[in-house]
């Protein structure tokens, strides 16, 4: 059952990256980015809701998973924003890898907090995927004309950012074994959409242009849904899979079947270096995963 779930939670995946290029190529900006981030945040809160509804689960909030909570909301609001910002002048596998190998966090964070061991060949494998990134750094310079700064310091941020999401999903499950994912799923995106609400005017928003909700409200709607479904998915896998096996498995074949997307949906016409990049990303998800 765990790797059914985790098939879903792959094409999930694949359809997130979709619904998030198409509300990159309607946003303006930071404030069409948070607000289009603020509206994804309440559905999810409202699907967990439901869930809690469904199943007849007691909201019970002690102070680990209120703690764990915040982590993730924290983390997910900075991860959602600069993914949605970097999509608009980066390509789909470069924002893809780097979010990847976000993973890096919660394999090493494992060593350190869950007894998961981390070898020197799991950190040979840190190193390949490093290069892989670099390498479809260039891949996205030949494409698009250029590689901002700015395109850099996105894609590091969803790195860091995405890695605590995922670290903060074995964190509830390792330290809450008997708290209920939905309510960690109900409290990580209502947090967020609050945290990105109170920090619209601070990041400069402003709602003086028409926001693109009439172009993106099913975008928004299948985001929500799909963030939701593997967030749920992902957590519950984490209570019987080590994240060095867990992580790289579903983002690895995440990325591979958000590449082919990309190519067929969105013309990102995969060259040489781009394909030597996205070889070496997954050659090195596989030496993390421990399978050599």
């Amino acid at each position: 059952m765990t790797y059914i779930f985790i098939s879903i939670a792959i094409a999930m995946n694949v359809f997130q990256n979709f619904c998030s290029k198409k509300c990159s190529d309607s946003i303006g900006g930071i404030s069409d980015a948070i607000i289009v981030n603020v509206l994804r945040g309440f559905l999810c809160g409202i699907l967990a809701l439901l869930g809690l509804m469904i199943t007849g689960t007691k909201i019970i909030i002690d102070l680990p998973t209120l703690l764990i909570s915040i982590l993730s909301a924290v983390s997910l609001g900075v991860c959602l924003i600069c993914t949605v910002m970097a999509l608009k002048e980066g390509a789909i596998v470069l924002i893809n890898v780097f979010g990847t190998a976000g993973l890096i966090i919660p394999c090493i964070a494992g060593w350190f907090l869950f007894d998961e061991k981390f070898t020197f060949l799991q950190f040979v494998g840190v190193i390949i995927l490093i290069i892989a990134m670099l390498m479809l750094v260039g891949y996205n310079t030949k494409l698009k004309g250029k590689t901002s700064p700015k395109l850099i310091v996105l894609s590091i941020l969803a790195l860091i950012s995405n890695g605590f999401v995922m670290l903060s999903q074995k964190m509830f499950t390792s330290y809450v074994p008997n708290g209920s994912v939905y309510t960690f799923t109900f409290l990580s995106f209502g947090i967020t959409a609050i945290l990105l609400l109170l920090a619209f005017k601070p990041m400069g928003g402003n709602l003086s242009k028409p926001l693109p909700i009439k172009k993106t409200w099913h975008y928004i709607l299948g985001l929500a849904i799909s963030i939701f479904l593997i967030n749920q998915l992902i957590t519950n896998c984490s209570a019987t899979i080590s994240s060095i096996l867990l992580f790289p498995m579903f983002n690895g074949l995440g990325l591979v079947f958000s590449t082919i997307m990309s190519a067929i949906l969105f013309k990102e016409k995969m060259t040489k270096q781009g394909i030597i990049g996205m070889f070496l990303s997954l050659v090195g998800l596989v030496i993390i995963n421990g399978i050599f």
